[in-house]
């Protein structure tokens, strides 16, 4: 599976965008940036996380840096957009971030025009970095409304804040302090506030990422154990084994074979 760089894909201006035909199959990927993929015609499957979704007119695909995804169409123009989340601010990102937040939706005929346009004008105007923020603001609010169970979520607080931080960065050696200086708060309080907004301590938050990460990469990723592990933040294998067998009912070489076996 292959993994994208943002320093390679985006580069400094934190933004790719692109109107393009894609046709054939792309192999499966993940990477360290958020993905927008829209289609305006075309037929073929997505493949995001193990499930299938029809590739077709008005479909959606929004990916996170949790997400490996690959493609298989007959032939598809679409929008794509790849930006950092340096790019645009942290609130509205968050309902694109839960694990019940759906990964691809259909666009409504009516709201397709307006971001079609929308998608047009980013396009055209690539080369304006502070116009393309503002339209990917727009763009990110309007998915907000569009997206089911998110018009009345609470995004601008200090617990919102510490949890953008944590899922953009919960593959790197993350400490509390750097989580509760990036949110402007002591450590101490933001542990207190965090636990209290999510109903999980800091420290579980961060390995529940991991661990799940962790698993899909098991699943559907030819990466070995030991890649894996480095992959999902984790600094050895034995507390990755212990953690993983905590979590999730079994080893990591145990849910490996039983994926081989289901394939025999």
């Amino acid at each position: 599976m292959k993994r994208l760089s943002k320093d390679i894909e985006i580069g400094e201006k934190r933004l790719s965008l692109s109107k393009k035909r894609i046709k054939g199959y792309y192999v499966p990927h993940f990477h360290e940036f958020f993905e927008i993929e829209y289609v305006v015609h075309g037929v073929g499957e997505y493949y995001v996380n193990g499930e299938t979704f029809n590739c077709s007119d008005g479909m959606l695909f929004f990916m996170t840096p949790l997400d490996h995804h690959s493609v298989l169409t007959e032939g598809a123009d679409v929008f794509n957009i790849m930006f950092s989340d340096e790019l645009v601010p942290f609130q509205q990102l968050k309902p694109f971030l839960q694990y019940a937040a759906p990964k691809s939706f259909l666009i409504d005929t009516k709201n397709r025009p307006f971001l079609e346009h929308l998608f047009g004008e980013l396009v055209e105007h690539k080369n304006d970095a502070q116009y393309c923020a503002a339209l990917m603001s727009c763009l990110l609010l309007k998915l907000m409304r569009l997206l089911p169970g998110t018009k009345n979520a609470q995004l601008n607080n200090a617990a919102s804040k510490i949890h953008f931080y944590i899922y953009n960065h919960f593959q790197e050696k993350l400490t509390l302090n750097e989580v509760a200086a990036y949110a402007g708060l002591t450590p101490n309080y933001a542990s207190a506030l965090f636990k209290k907004e999510m109903k999980i301590g800091f420290k579980a938050y961060l390995n529940s990422l991991r661990l799940e990460y962790a698993k899909k990469l098991l699943l559907y990723t030819e990466l070995t154990i030991k890649q894996i592990c480095e992959e999902s933040g984790f600094e050895d294998e034995p507390n990755f084994f212990k953690r993983f067998k905590a979590y999730h009912g079994t080893t990591p070489t145990q849910l490996r074979k039983q994926k081989m076996t289901s394939k025999e």
